[in-house]
């Protein structure tokens, strides 16, 4: 008998799709503001382009946590022949397209356009991530290697001593992660194996919610607690602060106002009951944040050589943000809605 479908939860992978792309639109205002802040210039509403950045930052763990709710209930997972076939499919053969993809955009961008050295192109692929938004590939790429080994644990542990050891897990792994300097190199097994933390949570929260109450409220909290990090964020950014530290403190996804407002998001969701169907957006999520970064490159460069570097200073910070972030969620929807049905045809 096929299991009925959870709206819920595909209204969440929507979200925390579209959460991705506004990460990174205003993670350019956020940089944008930095700039003006050292050369004295006027700031575009610093306080709103850290609270958009910081507010969209539960989407990685949100993934995360979805990825252990659906895989660690289902039996076959503990095969890992069928398993990393099936993986490979969905998961990676994709991931591998998008990172020769990668390689061949930054060397047409970066050493074509921009001049700059074959180094610029080298680095980032040897430190995991070809493109800024690609160091989540080698992280879910040590998860999902993983997951057969974790599914046996969990089996032989129990629902009980399961949910115990992933509450601690995750609490232990997020710690570390914090109290170091920030990962530099996603090619480790490290940081996957910390980040695992999400996903055994992920699925004792869904396998204990029971009652369809208190979402809402749950749901809220987390975003403020988002919202709060946002502001200590701007706070910590306006002292002349170095951005790459100050996003480590406050706003990465192992954070700790992160960490715990991403848990009551997906904690609320577990609760909400949702009758609309999202499932026909929820399928190009996968898709979307592979696409959406070269989507949002190409837009910034074509307004920037028609109107300045500093063209994000001359816009309202407040407005544009979600604007543009839902520009480039859509044009990343349609290429992929076109890719899926090109794949079929053939």
């Amino acid at each position: 008998m096929m299991k009925q479908r959870e709206s819920n939860f595909d209204l969440l992978r929507v979200i925390a799709g579209f959460a991705v792309v506004q990460s990174h639109v205003s993670g350019a205002f956020v940089e944008t503001a930095v700039w003006d802040y050292w050369d004295g210039l006027p700031m575009n509403h610093p306080l709103f382009s850290c609270v958009y950045t910081a507010v969209v930052r539960f989407s990685v763990p949100v993934f995360l946590m979805l990825t252990g709710a659906f895989l660690l209930e289902r039996a076959e997972t503990a095969d890992w022949k069928k398993f990393y076939e099936n993986s490979w499919k969905k998961v990676f053969a994709p991931a591998a397209m998008i990172f020769l993809f990668a390689v061949v955009y930054n060397l047409i961008f970066l050493i074509l356009v921009d001049h700059q050295p074959l180094t610029a192109v080298l680095e980032p692929l040897l430190a995991g991530a070809p493109f800024y938004h690609l160091w989540y590939i080698p992280v879910i790429a040590v998860i999902y290697l993983l997951m057969p080994f974790v599914m046996l644990t969990k089996n032989a542990l129990g629902e009980e001593r399961f949910f115990q050891a992933s509450a601690g897990f995750l609490f232990l792994a997020m710690a570390a992660l914090w109290c170091n300097p920030p990962v530099t190199t996603h090619w480790n097994i490290g940081e996957g194996f910390c980040y695992l933390g999400y996903v055994l949570i992920g699925y004792t929260i869904r396998q204990n919610t029971h009652e369809k109450k208190y979402g809402l409220p749950l749901v809220a909290l987390g975003f403020l607690l988002q919202v709060a990090a946002g502001y200590l964020l701007y706070k910590t950014l306006i002292t002349g602060a170095d951005r790459a530290l100050a996003e480590h403190r406050y706003i990465v996804s192992y954070a700790p106002l992160t960490v715990i407002g991403s848990v009551m998001i997906f904690a609320g969701f577990c609760r909400l009951t949702v009758k609309k169907d999202f499932s026909f957006l929820s399928a190009h999520t996968y898709g979307i944040y592979l696409v959406h970064a070269f989507i949002l490159d190409l837009l910034l460069r074509v307004f920037r050589a028609h109107f300045g570097q500093r063209w994000l200073t001359h816009l309202d910070a407040r407005i544009f943000i979600p604007l543009l972030s839902l520009l480039v969620w859509a044009v990343s929807f349609g290429v992929c809605s076109a890719l899926k049905k090109i794949r079929r045809r053939a």
